[in-house]
């Protein structure tokens, strides 16, 4: 599992591997300048906005509930939308890696 955050300024690699390790200690976190981050969702069709500071300081993020499957091969296959049962990850996750799409 890799996570790429839409929060670079605030998601720095310590951070990120602190959060994801939660989940798993093998999840890996990608972070970087927005615009690089920018430019590699928008060769996936996700479209980014970066973060904005409110008039209180806090900072808004908005941004997608997406997951994209990929093979081994580094082919995107699939596109799971938020409310994606994990059923569905359980099913198509193993055919993705025996190369069965």
């Amino acid at each position: 599992m890799v996570f790429v955050t839409s929060d670079p300024d605030r998601d720095t690699g310590a951070v990120l591997h602190t959060w994801l390790a939660q989940f798993d200690p093998s999840f890996v976190g990608l972070t970087g300048s927005f615009d690089v981050i920018a430019g590699y969702a928008g060769q996936l069709g996700i479209e980014l906005e970066p973060p904005r500071r409110q008039a209180d300081g806090s900072v808004t993020v908005t941004h997608g509930t997406q997951v994209t499957a990929f093979s081994p091969d580094g082919t995107a296959h699939v596109v799971y939308l938020a409310g994606t049962k994990v059923a569905d990850y359980a099913h198509d996750i193993p055919l993705l890696i025996a190369g069965q799409t």
